[in-house]
């Protein structure tokens, strides 16, 4: 008997579960009662009345026009709060296509972004994460970013959503469009300074870590561009960034030092000392030394760089 069933299911040209249980002779309000729906798609279709006693709600497809009892099914609350997402997810998309693509303009030959989008795109970002919408997310800044070429915060956005999504890739082809960060932008960079390193793109990882000091300068993205230099050996570039530290600073000097003592070999650190010097007092010298000129070699190998990068 169950096989015939299974049969006249396989055989029907419906994929509606009202209908399915009819066809093969069982009440609909109860055929799914002990069943666990997952992997179908409920989209279009009236539950109401039916008892399902569950549905694994990350792996079925639905959407608005789905009906069902929030009482009567055990975790259609859940279902119900996605169904509201995926309404507003599609009222927003709608405004952002409306407002950046049909409403267009431009100034000085360049297409301006209307402000109101920034927000739309993070509202997007954020509840994308439980409708599987990502790639239609992606998609839309592409677009955004294709029109839109000048716009810094835009193209940031794309990078921090990449981010999350996983698509290093395109994160970090992004990053190589030559433009000019602010400080709101440098905390984003330096996820993808610890990024560009793991994988070994030691170019791009320093343009992105010098990308980030331009944007906000810090102690700490001194002494991360500094490390960079030294593992690839570039001393030449380790003396302009010494000798660009803001010595008025006296305490971001100093920090600077002790920092770099703990990651550098002795010989190195002697000669970076030599050339910040001149930022710092006899009593500096004497606290970063410790009273002492002698200290444990630092192991400046590609694992402890790793742990070393501030971000």
């Amino acid at each position: 008997m169950f096989s015939r069933e299974i049969e006249l299911i396989y055989a029907a040209s419906t994929d509606d579960l009202r209908q399915l249980a009819e066809i093969v002779g069982e009440d609909p309000t109860t055929f799914y009662k002990h069943v666990t729906l997952s992997s179908i798609d409920i989209r279009g279709m009236d539950l109401t009345g039916i008892e399902i006693f569950g549905f694994d709600v990350p792996n079925i497809i639905f959407d608005i026009t789905t009906k069902f009892d929030p009482v009567m099914h055990c975790n259609m609350v859940d279902l119900q709060e996605l169904q509201q997402a995926e309404s507003m997810w599609d009222i927003i998309f709608n405004e952002i296509y409306t407002e950046a693509f049909d409403k267009a303009y431009r100034t000085k030959g360049s297409f301006i972004l209307p402000k109101s989008i920034y927000s739309k795109l993070r509202a997007l970002s954020s509840i994308r994460r439980g409708i599987h919408r990502d790639h239609e997310l992606i998609n839309l800044f592409d677009r955004l970013v294709s029109m839109y070429d000048t716009d810094t915060q835009l193209l940031m956005l794309f990078v921090d959503h990449l981010l999350d999504f996983g698509d290093f890739q395109r994160a970090r082809d992004l990053l190589a469009i030559n433009i000019k960060f602010k400080s709101s932008d440098a905390s984003k960079i330096d996820r993808l300074v610890r990024l560009l390193f793991e994988t070994g793109e030691m170019k791009q990882c320093i343009d992105a870590a010098e990308a980030a000091l331009n944007a906000l300068p810090s102690g700490q993205r001194y002494v991360n561009l500094i490390i960079l230099f030294f593992y690839v050996d570039s001393y030449n570039d380790i003396e302009r960034v010494i000798k660009s530290i803001p010595y008025k600073s006296r305490k971001m000097a100093y920090s600077i030092a002790v920092d770099l003592k703990r990651y550098i070999d002795s010989q190195s650190f002697d000669s970076v000392l030599e050339l910040m010097r001149r930022g710092l007092s006899d009593d500096d010298l004497q606290a970063i030394y410790g009273g002492s000129r002698s200290y444990k070699r630092a192991d400046a190998n590609s694992v402890s760089l790793v742990k070393r990068l501030h971000i």
